[in-house]
C-alpha cells in the first residue's frame, strides 16, 4: 500500500471519529439515518441542530427555522420511515458560501406524511 494511500485512510479515519462523538444524545441514531434523495449517511451529530419549528409546505417539502433563520427543505430530503427518539425536529446540514446544504430532515412529532402539522 503506498504511503499516499496510508496518509488518506489516517486522515478519513480520523475525521471519521472526530466528527461522530458517541457522548452526544442520540449520536447512534443520527449515524443510523440514510439520506432518502440518494443514500448514504446523513452525517451526525457534527452537522445536526434541532429545529426551532417547522412546517410542511404544499408540495412535501418543509420549511425548517433554524435560530428564527427559514432554511427550505426539498421533499426528497425528509426522512418518513424511521421513528424520531429526540422528540424534536433534527435536521442536518452544512453551511456553505452560497447557503445552507441540507442532507435531511427528521420531521418532529405530529407529522404523517400527507398531515397537517401540529398546532402551537
Amino acid at each position: 500500500m503506498s504511503t499516499d494511500v496510508r496518509s488518506g485512510l489516517f486522515i478519513g479515519l480520523t475525521l471519521l471519529l472526530l466528527t461522530h462523538d458517541p457522548n452526544v444524545p442520540f449520536a447512534d441514531w443520527m449515524k443510523s439515518l440514510i439520506r432518502p434523495d440518494v443514500g448514504g449517511s446523513c452525517c451526525g451529530p457534527s452537522d445536526q441542530v434541532y429545529v426551532d419549528r417547522h412546517s410542511e409546505d404544499v408540495d412535501g417539502g418543509f420549511t425548517a427555522f433554524v435560530d428564527n433563520r427559514p432554511i427550505s427543505i426539498p421533499a426528497n430530503k425528509v426522512i418518513w420511515d424511521r421513528v424520531n427518539p429526540t422528540g424534536r425536529g433534527v435536521l442536518f446540514y452544512r453551511e456553505y458560501g452560497y447557503g445552507p446544504y441540507v442532507f435531511c430532515l427528521y420531521r418532529g412529532p405530529g407529522y404523517e406524511h400527507g398531515a397537517a402539522p401540529p398546532r402551537r
